[in-house]
């Protein structure tokens, strides 16, 4: 029996719908492959057999997209949850993403994108495997329209560095996530979303690069805007006017600061630069030299389109 491949769709995904719909175990059928070919290894592999896979499933050659196999696993925890430990939640180690089940006909099917959590099509939250409605709660539709913008394009994601800073921010947790216990359920995740969004624009935005790359602004003054930004991002406040009134004298900021969070601003200003660097062919005025007179290393973004 012949499955559908769906775009991006990761190989381990597709191996195993195929076996699935056959009635055969991918144990069974991974043996004949390896008597085929003395190559393969014992363990169950499809992203290392692709021309294999295509010729057993019908498909023609190079049918899978080559993302270089740069999404390792998914998170092995309760799906309902957002674990800040977990290192494929806080982007330290990116997963696979998982289609919205009503447009694959009720099949696990994960892909090697970002896909965000909120399917546009059907109103209903997938992220992890889930199939929610959350048509009817506000602000969800429209923070996914969002995220499939310019955000995704420039491979910024739910489930990204950038988005766990800005979760941290929005919480006030400033220990490193390694050995965290934060947890935040759905509901927490639904009602935080749209201000999350916002937060991640004003993070990835052209004056927030200048902050951030200008070495003269102590780091001090780059937490105290920060701690700002996550306040004003649980309260829905005007994000980009609260950057735009960073002092630029250099002057020293009276805002109290955590000192756990100034031990992190180094690991913190990295995480967002490594982001921004991906957006620099969209800002024609930071070709070539940064604001603070070095270099600035190019790197174009793998443009990702969402199905939705």
């Amino acid at each position: 029996m012949s499955v559908r491949l769906y775009p991006d769709e990761s190989p381990v995904s597709f191996f195993s719908r195929l076996c699935a719909a056959n009635r055969v175990s991918e144990h069974d059928v991974w043996r004949a492959m390896r008597q085929e070919d003395s190559l393969l290894g014992p363990g169950i592999a499809p992203n290392k057999a692709l021309e294999a896979v295509c010729e057993l499933a019908g498909l023609p050659p190079r049918a899978f997209v080559d993302n270089g196999h740069r999404y390792a696993s998914t998170c092995r925890h309760d799906p309902t949850l957002w674990v800040r430990s977990c290192p494929y939640c806080n982007g330290a180690a990116p997963g696979l993403m998982t289609l919205c089940r009503r447009c694959t006909q009720g099949e696990l099917v994960f892909v090697e994108r970002l896909s965000g959590p909120v399917c546009l099509r059907h109103g209903r939250w997938h992220a992890n495997g889930l199939d929610l409605d959350v048509s009817d709660i506000d602000g969800l539709v429209g923070a996914q329209r969002r995220l499939n913008g310019n955000l995704h394009a420039s491979s910024i994601g739910y489930r990204t560095t950038i988005a766990a800073i800005a979760r941290d921010l929005m919480n006030g947790w400033w220990h490193p996530a390694r050995g965290s216990a934060e947890t935040m359920d759905l509901d927490d995740q639904w009602a935080s979303l749209p201000g999350l969004i916002e937060l991640i624009l004003a993070l990835a935005s052209p004056r927030m690069f200048e902050i951030l790359d200008d070495a003269k602004l102590a780091n001090r003054i780059v937490a105290a805007l920060l701690l700002r930004l996550g306040a004003e991002a649980r309260t829905n406040g005007d994000l980009r006017s609260t950057i735009a009134q960073v002092p630029r004298d250099r002057a020293d900021d009276d805002t109290d600061v955590p000192e756990a969070l100034l031990k992190r601003m180094k690991t913190i200003r990295a995480g967002l630069l490594r982001h921004m660097n991906t957006r620099i062919d969209r800002w024609p005025n930071f070709r070539g030299t940064s604001h603070a007179g070095r270099p600035v290393r190019f790197v174009p973004p793998e443009y990702r389109a969402s199905l939705r």
